[in-house]
């Protein structure tokens, strides 16, 4: 097992540490931890967030709608 397969074991850990409880929650009461846990995420990761943000924005013209060519 190499490094890059150690980090993406460790990073499926971590998000069923994070996930599992929410499942055990009723619904309304995951839904608002939910809300809040994003929201403190939305904080702490800002550089992430440009990151993803800027990823998209690069992706946004590969992203257009196909354009049908009617078949006669």
């Amino acid at each position: 097992m190499n490094w890059k397969d150690l980090r993406w074991l460790a990073a499926y850990i971590a998000l069923m540490i994070i996930m599992i409880p929410f499942a055990l929650l009723p619904q309304k009461l995951s839904i608002r931890a939910g809300e809040r846990f994003g929201t403190l995420l939305y904080h702490l990761l800002r550089k992430w967030r440009q990151t993803g943000i800027q990823t998209v924005s690069d992706l946004l013209p590969y992203l257009q709608a196909p354009t049908f060519v009617e078949l006669q």
